[in-house]
């Protein structure tokens, strides 16, 4: 298989990273200075803003990747096809 990045989505999910850091970050800075029920509230924002940051950050980086393959629709992959179907079924 050959593949190819789209490098406007690797840059754009490079500023996510880096702009989810920042975010987490600072919300780091602001944890520290609260105290009690302020303190988790900070907390649970720093950790949702990195948690959304990476999950964003890895699905546009998938998506940059772009996968040019060949489909077979010969008679020998229409049996492997079937084949792996069969010890599937069987387990």
């Amino acid at each position: 298989m050959i593949g190819y990045y789209d490098y406007r989505l690797v840059a754009l999910s490079l500023l996510i990273a880096v702009f989810a850091s920042y975010t987490a970050l600072d919300l780091g800075g602001r944890t520290t200075a609260a105290s009690d029920r302020v303190r988790l509230t900070w907390l649970a924002g720093r950790a949702t803003a990195m948690g959304v940051g990476i999950w964003s950050m890895h699905y546009i980086g998938m998506l940059a990747l772009f996968v040019v393959s060949r489909k077979e629709n010969g008679l020998a992959s229409r049996g492997r096809a079937f084949t792996s179907r069969l010890r599937g079924i069987q387990g």
